[in-house]
């Protein structure tokens, strides 16, 4: 059963200036997508797509913007590229109190925008 659906839209050129910036990189990215990002060709494209499917995943949830740590919340790639979801901390634990259900995610991008869906299924 279906449980929670989140879809966020983000401008790609709100992260242009933000490649270089630590303190921003550490607070809304998990280690493992800040690796990640750095060996993406298209930086600010990457970042926003991460970025839209972290508020995707909190719209599907229910909860309001910095509910729980944003790095918490890691956008990560399996062996062929496609994104999953990996929860930590108080991401985590919210995720139990609703049942630990299976998190979908898609992430796209075009003409400056990147786009995030995400599914929240119990079974």
């Amino acid at each position: 059963m279906i449980i929670g659906i989140g879809l966020d839209l983000c401008d790609v050129s709100r992260f242009a200036d933000k490649g270089v910036c630590e303190r921003f990189s550490r607070r809304w990215f998990s280690e493992c997508e800040r690796e990640y990002v750095k060996g993406r060709g298209c930086f600010t494209q990457t970042v926003a797509g991460i970025f839209a499917a972290k508020e995707a995943v909190l719209k599907a949830f229910g909860l309001p913007l910095f509910a729980v740590p944003m790095n918490e919340i890691s956008v990560e790639h399996d062996e062929d590229g496609a994104p999953y979801i990996r929860l930590s901390g108080k991401a985590l634990e919210v995720s139990r109190v609703r049942g630990s259900p299976d998190i979908y995610i898609s992430i796209t991008h075009e003409a400056g925008i990147a786009a995030a869906v995400c599914v929240l299924e119990c079974r």
